[in-house]
């Protein structure tokens, strides 16, 4: 009877610990917070210009944000800001990048607008959240 007792306290910790900590699962590829956008917004003082990929199509996500990759490494390379920055940032993309490489990217014409650092990260942030919206759905 005892022994009956305890199994039972047992497994109600356990499920109230099970409830009150679920699983987590993976809701979207790109975690925002991981992103660290908010640390890139006016981290390039110099006049730099980056090619924006716009109007994308669904079956063209992965090869344009490999070209907001390319553009983070350029941004890189000609700003004077903390690299660290740019690498938490393009490591990031990468690893999120990875839940759209079944794209098949090599029939992809992407349109593309030249914009300023800063606007480029806000694009590029947009774009981010736009991939985080459809995984979603």
């Amino acid at each position: 009877m005892e022994q009956s007792f305890r199994i039972a306290l047992c497994m109600c910790l356990l499920i109230g610990y099970l409830q009150a900590t679920p699983v987590p699962t993976p809701q979207s590829c790109f975690e925002m917070d991981d992103l660290r956008f908010h640390l890139l917004h006016g981290s390039c003082k110099n006049n730099v210009t980056l090619t924006t990929p716009t109007n994308v199509k669904e079956t063209c996500y992965s090869a344009a944000m490999e070209r907001f990759m390319e553009g983070l490494e350029r941004a890189q390379t000609e700003c004077n800001g903390d690299n660290e920055r740019f690498s938490q940032t393009l490591e990031a993309l990468k690893v999120g990048n990875e839940c759209y490489k079944h794209t098949n990217s090599s029939q992809c014409d992407l349109e593309a607008e030249t914009q300023q650092f800063d606007e480029f990260v806000y694009a590029t942030e947009a774009f981010v959240q736009l991939l985080n919206t459809k995984k979603r759905q």
